[in-house]
This record gives C-alpha cells, sequence and structure tokens, in this order.
C-alpha cells in the first residue's frame, strides 16, 4: 500500500492483474469460485490505493491449438480454457482455468452444428455483472474521499467519521485470500459510504 501511495503521489499508477495462478483462495475470475470474487478485486484496489484492473481477454472463447482442425470449443458447455501460443504443440490440451478470459459469451451456444448469423452481442457474465457492482463500490470510496477534502469546517466531525469508514473493515477484507463471501456485507458497507457522502452534502 505504500507503495502505490508513493507512486500515486508521483502521478504514476500501479495497477493489478489476475493470472490463471494463484487460484482459491485467493480472489480470482474464474467460475468454479465464488462470485463475489470479481467484486472483492475492485475492493482490494482500493484497500490498496491501485489505479486500474487489467484484464487479458473477455471473449477468449476457442484454442485453435487445443481445438482439433475445424472444431469451435463450445464455452457454454467446456467451462475450461485451453492454453494458446506459446509454441504450445498442436492437439495438447492443458487448462488455464475455468471461464479464464471468458467474461462474455457468445449467441450461439452451438457454434459447430447452428451456421446462423447471429445480429447481436456477446451475452454478459454474471461475473462481468459482479465487476460492474465492484466498479461502483470503488467510485464510492472515490466519491467520498472527495467529499470529505470538500467538506467545511463545522463538518469536520463528520469528515472525521467519514474517513475513518475509508479503510476497508477486516471483516469485509483482510487481504487477497481472506474475505467475506456474503455479498449482504458489502451492501451494508456500501450504504454507509454513501450515507457519509450523503451527510457531507457532496454535490
Amino acid at each position: 500500500m505504500i507503495r502505490s501511495k508513493n507512486l500515486n503521489d508521483k502521478g504514476l499508477q500501479h495497477w493489478s492483474y489476475l493470472c490463471t495462478a494463484p487460484k482459491s483462495p485467493w480472489i480470482s475470475l474464474f467460475t468454479d469460485h465464488d462470485a463475489i470474487n470479481m467484486r472483492m478485486w475492485l475492493l482490494a484496489s482500493w484497500q490498496y490505493r491501485l489505479k486500474g484492473i487489467l484484464i487479458w481477454e473477455t471473449t477468449y472463447w476457442n484454442s485453435q491449438e487445443a481445438s482439433p482442425e475445424g472444431y469451435l470449443q463450445n464455452p457454454w458447455e467446456e467451462a475450461m480454457s485451453f492454453v494458446t501460443g506459446y509454441g504450445w504443440p498442436t492437439g495438447k490440451q492443458t487448462g488455464w482455468g475455468n471461464g479464464d478470459g471468458r467474461l462474455f459469451y457468445p449467441p450461439n451456444r452451438d457454434p459447430n452444428n447452428d451456421t446462423r448469423t447471429f445480429l447481436m452481442g456477446p451475452v454478459p457474465s454474471l461475473r462481468i455483472e459482479v465487476m460492474r457492482d465492484g466498479i461502483e463500490d470503488y467510485e464510492y470510496f472515490t466519491i467520498l474521499e472527495k467529499a470529505i477534502k470538500a467538506s467545511s469546517p463545522e463538518k469536520a466531525g463528520i469528515a472525521k467519521e467519514a474517513s475513518a469508514a475509508l479503510n476497508i473493515p477486516k471483516s469485509i477484507l483482510t487481504d487477497e485470500k481472506t474475505y467475506s463471501k456474503n455479498p449482504q456485507d458489502v451492501l451494508n458497507y456500501r450504504k454507509k459510504i454513501a450515507e457519509f457522502i450523503v451527510s457531507l452534502g457532496y454535490r
């Protein structure tokens, strides 16, 4: 956290990236892990004062190396994202992780047999929707931080309480592998942040 603050103070940025490892109990983006992970990723980003997150791919549906020639993997039925590139031999299936690189899914649920043209966008996953909630959580923090800085002297007491609330309770997030799995805990906390924003009269 100190390193991130030092970078921020210099006008630089420190981001985070979820790769294929480590897996559970660490925060991850895999389909066989808790969906709240996607929200906790953003809360952890705030806790460490990171400025962004990196996702390598959102529509990785098929590995040309792992799939037989002329065959398309169906991500609706085959959860595993197989390794591609890096000189990987054709025909070898080695997994990156279930749902890795797949935060959206194709509208065609049977790509090897259904040859229709689909004039629609990809289907969002529940994980990307939970991530959206986390992005909104992060925005709440930044709004409250601005509200504290802009608060009037007569609201110094509320501002002090609000400043303390910007430090995420350990009951919600202790570190990247110790955090609440109950979404209601996060909702209650966000409600508290919102109430401070309103109390400080931020516009």
